[in-house]
């Protein structure tokens, strides 16, 4: 009988998350500062990109669950150092 996969915590699911979104974002900024636009534009849409991640992030990965965060994800937290 095939063993059943052990079923992950919650805290490993929302660093999963956590860690897909900062690529996400990462990535899109890389294209932005590709993009051809106007000085002011991309400062305003560089503006709100940054609040969207904010917002998403901030409730994924508690401060006591940073340390643990870290050591599977290190880049993450010195991008935002």
């Amino acid at each position: 009988m095939p063993l059943k996969p052990v079923p992950k915590d919650t805290h490993e699911l929302r660093f999963e998350l956590h860690h897909q979104l900062v690529t996400l974002y990462r990535d899109f900024f890389d294209r932005l500062v590709e993009a051809d636009l106007r000085d002011g534009d991309a400062a305003r849409l560089a503006q709100r990109i940054l609040l969207s991640r904010q917002e998403a992030l901030k409730q994924l990965v508690d401060p006591e669950e940073l340390p643990a965060y870290a050591q599977l994800y290190p880049d993450d937290l010195e991008e935002e150092a």
